[in-house]
């Protein structure tokens, strides 16, 4: 078999619940390369095809990882890895003319690379493009390193561009918003920004994904409802970025696609935050519960604008878990963050979500500049108040796009032990240790809120029915 595009989410070192997920902005791309007319499947090389109702981070790669890191890069870093032996069956199984990579996060670069060499390896002639964040940050880095060309805007018009554009071996500088390197020179091509809406993107064909039967119905069910966000916390990537939201009919038309075709039942709604529109929310809870969709999500929203009215129609209309960034409780550093909320926002939200029934996980940043002992302490005590269900600690990574990006000294800050942030009173020691001990426990909470939720016989019922079909399909497949 021979296929135009072969589109990969590289591996992690160390995996997250979500990294055995299928991604519906990843699918979108891969449905929107088909319509063009280029032979195309998706494939995420984390997934090794172990069928499973719940996966999660395993945390004790992640404790080796803080013992020995150098020997987990190591063992990760081989071609003798599990991940990319499998990597490499379906690269010659498919034997694809192009491969574009998709990678997740910072911490996704080396990987990338890796992924991009030992393709150039098993066919030196494959053109390899790359996209997604963070790529047009590490252009240089991607294009010295066996990448053929790197999107940098409007993924969704430019991507099936390139591609056409490459199978018929047009040249690259005809393709807009991408950069390559000629004669050791980096050539950035004209920038056309062309997607107005997402409406245009058909519904995302998860047939494309290989070895599809093999994933739990709920990994199917990743939704991309918007991308972009309106905020500019100067932490974040995507602050200041193009805001655009899909139509509430247009994204029940995927769900009952998925419901219908998958048995999936649990769906993840991809956003920024999924209240940013209060009054798009509103429709598209009034659509799911028109369409009578005996369904459960979840999303990331924002505290601010979370009232009764609000959570209960979420409720009723199947949201269970909403994971949501307070970040500090330090009305201080929340304005240094240029976050516009209020500690008391946080807690009127969280009673709120809770009275409704509607699962917590929150997200903290620990590290950011100019903050101190005091505040760090503001930021447990916010914690205990809140009592989420679930809760993440993240020492504070500036990241490319951000405003904090310059003040990294570290610039190889996309590896895991990099991360070095300070705050007043507390030594780097400390801090790390306190981080490694509440990141495996933050894990573990995962774990306990999914038995939690099956106290609940209205979900109990759903995940039942969901996966008694997903092992039923298993054994008559066999």
């Amino acid at each position: 078999m021979s296929i135009d595009v072969l589109v990969v989410r590289p591996p992690q070192i160390i995996e997250e619940p979500s990294s055995y997920r299928v991604s519906g902005y990843h699918i979108a791309i891969t449905t929107l390369l088909q319509k063009v007319g280029l032979e195309s499947r998706y494939f995420n090389a984390d997934f090794l095809r172990k069928p499973s109702p719940f996966q999660y981070a395993p945390v004790n790669i992640y404790k080796k990882f803080i013992e020995k890191p150098e020997k987990i890069k190591v063992d990760f870093f081989n071609e003798k890895n599990k991940k990319w032996r499998n990597f490499r069956r379906i690269f010659e199984n498919y034997n694809p003319k192009s491969l574009l990579i998709l990678p997740k996060d910072v911490y996704s670069v080396n990987s990338s690379i890796f992924l991009a060499r030992l393709s150039k390896k098993i066919n030196p002639n494959i053109k390899i493009g790359i996209a997604e964040y963070p790529s047009k940050y590490f252009y240089k880095i991607f294009l010295n390193n066996g990448i053929d060309f790197v999107v940098v805007n409007d993924l969704l018009y430019t991507i099936p561009l390139a591609f056409k554009g490459i199978i018929k071996n047009k040249n690259l500088n005809k393709v807009p918003n991408i950069v390559y390197k000629k004669d050791r020179k980096f050539i950035f091509t004209k920038k056309i920004i062309a997607t107005k809406n997402l409406d245009f993107i058909p519904i995302p064909d998860r047939e494309l994904v290989i070895e599809r039967k093999y994933y739990p119905p709920s990994s199917l069910g990743n939704i991309l409802v918007s991308v972009g966000c309106i905020y500019n916390c100067k932490f974040c990537p995507l602050a200041g970025s193009r805001f655009l939201l899909r139509s509430p009919k247009n994204i029940v038309k995927e769900i009952k696609d998925v419901y219908e075709k998958y048995g999936t039942r649990d769906f993840s709604f991809e956003a920024a935050s999924i209240n940013l529109n209060r009054r798009w929310l509103v429709e598209l809870c009034q659509e799911i519960k028109r369409e009578k969709l005996k369904i459960l999500w979840s999303a990331y929203a924002n505290a601010i604008g979370i009232d009764e009215t609000l959570a209960k129609l979420m409720r009723e209309c199947g949201c269970w878990k909403l994971g949501i960034g307070f970040e500090s409780g330090s009305q201080r550093i929340l304005k240094k963050m240029s976050k516009p909320l209020r500690v008391e926002d946080s807690f009127k939200a969280v009673n709120i979500l809770k009275k409704n029934k509607i699962f917590v996980y929150g997200s903290f940043i620990a590290g950011y500049p100019g903050e101190e002992i005091n505040d760090l302490l503001s930021t447990i005590k916010l914690i205990r108040g809140l009592k989420p269900d679930v809760f993440r600690i993240n020492l504070l990574v500036p990241k490319p796009g951000t405003p904090l990006f310059n003040l990294r000294k570290d610039k190889n800050f996309w590896e895991y032990s990099s991360s070095k942030v300070k705050i007043k009173g507390v030594n780097e020691k400390t801090l790390r240790e306190l981080w490694d001990d509440l990141y495996p426990l933050s894990v573990l909470q995962e774990k306990i809120l999914f038995r939690k939720y099956f106290l609940d016989a209205s979900i109990l019922y759903l995940k039942m029915s969901e996966y008694i079909r997903y092992f039923l399909n298993l054994i008559c497949n066999k």
